[in-house]
């Protein structure tokens, strides 16, 4: 990824998406299975296993997460999140986006900044309470309806 009028590259820079639906538990933090590599992304700063970033050097980083749903989750509240942790696993922050439902019509995403120093990582997560499992997290199978990615800013 590059910015066409500054010249130069964004990178590490990595655009995912999930494969195919995905069940999210009530009331439980579930880390979204993104396996999709998107755009020109390489495995080198996306880890399709455990559904994180790697590899990536010290520096402030803009990214982004936008889910839809196959219909109305029926949750009272949603929690879509893009969390940060150190290299010793502990969560440092979060970008949260706190609503009523994941809609059909219009989807939901959020944004963050974050200084990431070397071993460090970051995560997409959503929580829902709609009384029960939910599988409604819909993906049209090329990662292009819920995705996340993010690119270093300096």
């Amino acid at each position: 990824l590059s910015f066409a009028d500054g010249g130069g590259t964004n990178e590490p820079a990595w655009e995912v998406g999930l494969s195919d639906n995905q069940t999210i538990n009530n009331s439980t933090h579930t880390r979204l299975g993104m396996t999709v590599l998107r755009a020109s992304t390489s495995s080198t700063y996306w880890n399709s296993t455990n559904h994180k970033t790697q590899n990536l050097t010290a520096g402030k980083y803009y990214a982004w997460l936008n889910l839809t749903s196959e219909s109305d989750l029926g949750a009272s509240t949603i929690y879509l999140q893009i969390r940060h942790f150190n290299s010793s696993d502990a969560q440092q922050s979060a970008a949260t986006l706190a609503a009523g439902d994941l809609h059909k019509e219009n989807g939901a995403a959020v944004v963050g900044l974050f200084n990431i120093s070397s071993g460090d990582y970051l995560d997409y997560t959503l929580w829902q309470n709609s009384g029960s499992g939910t599988d409604q997290i819909y993906e049209a199978g090329d990662g292009s309806t819920c995705a996340g990615g993010g690119f270093k800013l300096a």
